[in-house]
């Protein structure tokens, strides 16, 4: 039976890779930093608690003694490194955190890899994100695509994506990165953008806000669904290829237009319950200040022929399934 290591196994891409480990019969191992609030941290994922097959190790990627701990204890096949300071706007405020864990934290993970994996190869891969190429990009972005962040989150990602080639170079290691575009779920944090969107619809409709309160809407995103970019890290995992791919939807939306999209499929649920119309964008969005960044992209969309071609992955969500899917959670309390 193959075992894989999980870091970030409470957020959503880890959770789905997870998932996805344990229906295919692996011992998953998900590292989680310590905490008072444990059950919180799973109050969510009790399939994953409930499966004999997983287990919680206590590890932080700042603390490279943890690592080696944990990948001494279970000599993994695989590890997937899904944890991060990930809040693009937070990582203005704590930048030197953001590097340590986000950046320095990759590093510790390949080290405990190299030093401790005993008589067999274990195939890492790193989440990377689009992030990492900046705002000055007109088109497609692939895996050639220059790289240039513009905030510490991107820069420190992009430590961390070219420390990855330099041990597979240098060691000869089989280890990769998926550079994700932009991509939610129902388990994604609430100050996440479409998250937020649609937790705070929930609000609205229970009459405990008045507004949904936003930044900048001049944006545009390429949203996909966790789950699909999940299933994405586990073909490479079986995959003999090593090398890095860009996994995206290849649509683009904007910010505006995506809360447009949420609002007319709620209210197109609750005409077809026979009630009226409940959300508008004129009367429950509004914009403050507080919530622009300092340095923000506006345009993100990419290209994934690479991993279509060489591993057949393609997402089976589009923009619509995703709103369908956070809508009917958040706001109907449904859960497919």
């Amino acid at each position: 039976m193959k075992t894989i290591i999980v870091t970030g196994v409470t957020g959503q891409v880890g959770y789905y890779v997870a998932k996805q480990a344990l229906n295919e019969g692996m011992n998953v191992v998900g590292v989680v930093r310590y905490s008072t609030n444990f059950n919180d941290k799973f109050e969510d994922r009790q399939d994953l608690l409930s499966n004999s097959n997983f287990v919680v190790a206590t590890g932080d990627l700042t603390d490279r003694a943890s690592l080696d701990k944990v990948v001494g204890q279970h000599n993994p096949d695989y590890f997937v490194n899904c944890a991060a300071q990930s809040h693009v706007g937070e990582s203005w405020t704590i930048p030197y955190s953001t590097a340590e864990i986000t950046g320095l934290g990759v590093v510790n993970c390949l080290e405990s890899i190299r030093c401790n994996v005993r008589s067999k190869p274990c195939k890492f891969v790193q989440c990377s994100t689009s992030e990492m190429f900046g705002k000055n990009q007109d088109g497609y972005i692939n895996e050639d695509t220059p790289l240039c962040a513009m905030s510490p989150y991107g820069v420190s990602k992009i430590f961390a994506h070219e420390m990855v080639r330099v041990y597979r170079e240098s060691y000869g290691m089989p280890c990769s990165c998926v550079i994700m575009f932009n991509n939610t779920s129902p388990k994604r944090d609430k100050n996440f953008f479409v998250r937020k969107i649609t937790s705070k619809m929930g609000e609205l409709f229970n009459r405990d806000i008045n507004t949904i309160e936003l930044g900048n809407l001049n944006f545009s995103r390429d949203w996909g669904f966790s789950g699909d970019y999940a299933k994405a890290i586990h073909m490479m995992l079986k995959s003999e290829n090593r090398e890095d791919f860009v996994v995206s939807t290849g649509i683009n939306t904007k910010g505006c237009q995506l809360i447009h999209l949420a609002f007319d499929y709620a209210n197109g649920q609750l005409r077809r319950a026979g009630k009226e119309p409940f959300f508008s964008f004129d009367k429950h969005i509004s914009h403050d200040t507080k919530f622009d960044r300092p340095n923000d992209l506006t345009y993100l969309l990419g290209d994934n022929s690479k991993i279509f071609k060489h591993l057949g992955w393609t997402p089976e969500h589009n923009i619509h399934d995703i709103v369908r899917i956070m809508v009917d959670y958040d706001v109907f309390g449904v859960d497919e």
